[in-house]
């Protein structure tokens, strides 16, 4: 018998026309992975560092 499988999970953040994939994965259960909730928002922080400090820039040229 082939176990059955979850769907893949994406976390997606869409800033202006951008679309960033934070984080995929393959479920194997149907609990919450924290572990991979918490890499998908540890991305978004760096997401929204780097765009602030784009912007930062960009006033400054």
């Amino acid at each position: 018998m082939v176990p059955r499988r979850l769907p893949v999970v994406v976390y997606l953040l869409r800033i202006d026309d951008v679309i960033y994939v934070l984080h995929c994965f393959e479920k194997k259960s149907r609990a919450m992975p924290r572990n991979d909730f918490e890499k998908a928002r540890q991305r978004l922080k760096a997401v929204r560092a780097r765009l602030a400090e784009e912007k930062k820039h960009e006033k400054h040229s």
